[in-house]
């Protein structure tokens, strides 16, 4: 039963081009948190403003959360697609911000607007994309799905935090923007 239910999980195509696009986002997620609270780090020497980032992070989800209503909408693809266009070219603008400004103040400043921008995409599309699972699998396989996708997304963190680590320490933060920035435009399923 186990290996049937996953055998036909994997032969969806559309069901894996989602998974894939979800790992690959995750992946530029984690390049992007930890370059930027290494980058405030760096520029302010100050735990108190690297903190503040979180803390930044964590109230514009909650503020944000209420945008959520916009993802139940028939065309969740679309919703999907104009998100993650939205979000790289956020990162892209971020990077470009830190790379033409010597200031540090300034860094923090485009770190913060980013964080809260991406929060407010980051409402809609993440109710958009698990609200998609249901309606491409039947019923009885989307325990095993999400099963999947959650063991996916723990290996992803410890696997990208590694990668995210190396990357910023060797080629600088704003590199790993860019790898998140990548990460949005490649998106198969949308």
């Amino acid at each position: 039963m186990f290996i049937s239910s996953h055998r036909r999980i994997l032969g969806n195509r559309t069901f894996v081009l989602l998974w894939a696009s979800d790992v690959v986002s995750a992946l530029g997620d984690r390049f992007f948190d930890l370059a930027a609270l290494w980058l405030i780090y760096t520029q302010t020497h100050s735990t108190l403003a690297t903190a503040s980032l979180l803390v930044v992070e964590i109230l514009a989800q909650t503020l944000f959360a209420p945008l959520s209503v916009f993802a139940d909408r028939p065309h969740r693809g679309q919703i999907l697609f104009i998100a993650y266009v939205a979000l790289g070219a956020i990162v892209g603008l971020c990077s470009a911000g830190i790379a033409a400004f010597a200031r540090p103040g300034v860094h923090v400043d485009i770190l913060y607007g980013t964080v809260i921008a991406f929060n407010a995409l980051y409402a809609i599309s993440g109710p958009a994309r698990f609200a998609l699972t249901p309606q491409l699998l039947d019923p009885e396989l989307l325990m095993s799905a999400n099963g999947m996708m959650s063991i996916t997304s723990s290996v992803n963190t410890i696997v990208a935090n590694g990668l995210a680590g190396e990357a910023v320490a060797a080629l600088g933060a704003v590199f790993a923007f860019l790898v998140d920035m990548a990460s949005f435009f490649w998106q198969p399923y949308c």
